[in-house]
């Protein structure tokens, strides 16, 4: 499609009495792309016909270009934080299995304690028994 085909439309709604602004990808004499806001503005006439039309443009190249890049930094970020969140998840889920770990393992040693303090006493009543009937020999 010419460059001409393309703007036909809006050159045709200018002609007939509309303003029209859009944006457009343009190549210059180098080949290299442009991006460009156009504005045809209609000229109209002491008797209320469009006559021609008033055409301004602005280069936003580098606005585009800087909007490019804001969105990859944006997409970047983005995969930096999903992959962060993963590993924190991760980590996370470690911790939670460590917890239960220790809870399981603090539960064991109480109740190897509360045998231990039981055999104790059993060991002590014992004790005490054997000394009481070795006494009153």
């Amino acid at each position: 499609m010419s460059t001409f085909e393309a703007l036909r439309p809006y050159v045709e709604r200018a002609l007939a009495g509309e303003s029209v602004v859009f944006e457009l990808e343009e190549y210059n004499a180098f080949g290299e792309a442009r991006y460009v806001v156009k504005s045809y503005v209609p000229n109209q006439g002491t008797n209320g016909k469009t006559t021609g039309l008033f055409v301004l443009n602005w280069d936003i190249t580098e606005r585009k270009q800087s909007a490019q890049k804001l969105e990859q930094a944006y997409q970047t970020l983005e995969l930096r934080v999903q992959e962060r969140t993963a590993q924190l998840q991760t980590l996370n889920d470690q911790l939670q299995e460590e917890v239960e770990e220790r809870r399981t393992i603090q539960e064991r040693l109480l109740e190897t304690k509360k045998e231990a303090e039981r055999a104790n006493l059993s060991k002590t009543k014992f004790l005490a028994a054997i000394s009481t009937i070795y006494c009153n020999r």
